[in-house]
């Protein structure tokens, strides 16, 4: 008695294993893209680059910690990160880096 419920426990694991992994492989098949969402299939295809620059400000003119929405010379787009400063004559040399996207 003990044996036969083992092994129908076993079919029975079986079975509901087979159907999970068989739906799995179904549901990995390519489909193509029917998103109505631009973002969806523009974001995939975008090209990314690590950059930096430093900025120059007076003393007590305020260094701000992240410059949103920056413009890179050749057209990538991104928030760039204050990472350092230095003071010298009055002056602050702000360096920023991060990721843009273009």
């Amino acid at each position: 008695m003990r044996l036969s419920k083992v092994l129908i426990l076993t079919a029975c694991s079986f079975i509901l294993t087979t159907s999970i992994s068989s739906g799995g492989v179904s549901a990995a098949t390519i489909q193509p893209n029917t998103s109505t969402s631009v973002s969806d299939v523009v974001t995939p295809m975008l090209e990314s680059k690590t950059f930096s620059v430093v900025h120059y400000y007076p003393v007590g003119f305020g260094v701000p910690k992240y410059l949103t929405d920056y413009k890179t010379p050749d057209g990538y787009v991104g928030t760039l990160v204050l990472v350092s400063y230095h003071t010298v004559d009055g002056i602050v040399a702000a360096r920023y880096e991060g990721t843009v996207y273009r």
